[in-house]
């Protein structure tokens, strides 16, 4: 699903305006600098991640070597919920994320090619999600054999919070009109899932799904790679 995904957004998911610019990258080669750019892009599903969504985003340089930006987008599906459990579990998903950057333009001595420039992202991230779910909730629970005295069926809302932070090396090139931008990256990320049955009863003391196994609400930290390519087309060309 990744790989369908990956080449469609190759292929055309980033429809991006370029709605201002200066002068081209090329146009002093000896200078790591860029042009004073206001780049916007949509992006109709995310490649890379285990959420689906449908982002907008911006850009603005700041000066010759820094540019500020950010993207948002409305999470439609959660793609990582059907790889463990069966799609009908989960229904009315919906959510959030948020991406917010600070780009650093690195002054390369001998950046290679000459219409590119070499950047460096600092990312703060957050995510919220929602999303109903079958569970079941075990209560006097034998720890070492999972068993339970009783349990107790319930359709409930989970809402799942990411904040995150990532760090992200990339270049952008200028192939004017168009605009390319790659990154890759590594971040950390803290889920923190909440469920309506802990507002209205005794917490249980495990979560299973509808097959039996354990399904506790997800908390934690975790290592994520965070990986982008971006079309951007300038319509004052």
């Amino acid at each position: 699903m990744n790989k369908l995904i990956f080449i469609i957004l190759v292929a055309s998911i980033s429809n991006s305006n370029c709605l201002a610019q200066n002068k081209p990258l090329e146009e002093d080669s000896s200078k790591s600098e860029p042009a004073s750019l206001l780049l916007s892009y949509l992006s109709l599903s995310s490649s890379f991640e285990n959420y689906n969504s449908i982002d907008i985003g911006l850009m603005k340089t700041v000066g010759n070597k820094s540019a500020i930006g950010g993207e948002l987008g409305y999470i439609y599906n959660i793609e990582g919920l059907k790889l463990q459990n069966e799609q009908s579990w989960y229904s009315e998903i919906y959510g959030i994320k948020a991406y917010f950057y600070y780009r650093f333009f690195l002054n390369l001595k001998n950046n290679y090619p000459y219409n590119s420039l070499t950047f460096f992202d600092i990312e703060p991230q957050f995510y919220w999600t929602s999303f109903n779910s079958e569970r079941i909730a075990g209560y006097s629970c034998n720890e070492q054999f999972g068993d339970c005295e009783y349990y107790r069926f319930y359709d409930s809302r989970v809402d799942r919070i990411v904040p995150g932070l990532n760090l992200k090396l990339g270049k952008i090139y200028d192939y004017d009109p168009f605009y390319i931008t790659i990154f890759a990256g590594i971040g950390y990320r803290y889920v923190q899932e909440y469920s309506e049955i802990d507002k209205v009863l005794a917490k249980p003391d495990k979560f299973f799904n509808t097959r039996g196994q354990v399904s506790d609400l997800q908390t934690g930290g975790m290592i994520k790679l965070r990986l982008g390519f971006q079309l951007a087309y300038n319509l004052w060309h």
